[in-house]
């Protein structure tokens, strides 16, 4: 006997020719479903995922958690995601994770970015900057050549340098308090 169905083609048993889906005035452009994400360009830009969470703290936990998975990462300047990352490329790379917005990657305009705030004031999440290159690495008006990612309890998730994973660092250590310059901290809008 003949076989009665073939297993492809449009003629499959106990599936009906669907007719296209109508336009749904009443669901016009899906804002929460992203499109097609671009391509990595020439000037670096990284295709943003879409936001984790749509309250704020739950924006700076989805930061906080792409800095933790970095942990152990390979250092690399400048960064090559997902490959290895130098310190603004991970908050780059993270901020962009959490929110949907590129704050790009270097760490000389990073600091012109959110609110100043007293370090006595920092909370996990918070952006701190300093001048690891003795006042040589000038760019954008000052000194910040290095960024961090506050955890909290005088501690920052950081990529600082060749040879060193992405690491989180005790700011009480000897080199965060007498061979760097500290230069201020900045939160961001989430």
């Amino acid at each position: 006997k003949k076989d009665d169905h073939k297993e492809d083609g449009p003629n499959r048993p106990n599936r009906p020719n669907r007719p296209n889906k109508p336009n749904r005035p009443d669901k016009p452009d899906r804002p929460d479903r992203p499109g097609p994400a671009p391509e990595v360009g020439a000037q670096g830009t990284v295709p943003a995922p879409p936001p984790v969470s749509p309250s704020p703290g739950g924006r700076v936990e989805a930061f906080l958690a792409c800095a933790r998975q970095s942990l152990g990462g390979e250092y690399c300047t400048p960064a090559r995601e997902p490959d290895c990352t130098d310190c603004s490329g991970l908050v780059r790379r993270c901020y962009q994770q959490a929110t949907g917005q590129d704050i790009g990657g270097d760490s000389h305009e990073q600091i012109k970015l959110g609110t100043e705030i007293a370090r006595s004031a920092v909370q996990p999440g918070d952006l701190l900057f300093w001048d690891t290159m003795n006042g040589t690495e000038v760019r954008g008006g000052n000194t910040a050549s290095h960024v961090g990612i506050a955890t909290g309890g005088n501690r920052m998730i950081n990529a600082l340098t060749w040879g060193m994973k992405t690491a989180e660092s005790d700011l009480g250590s000897n080199y965060w308090t007498t061979q760097v310059k500290f230069l201020g901290a900045r939160r961001l809008s989430f």
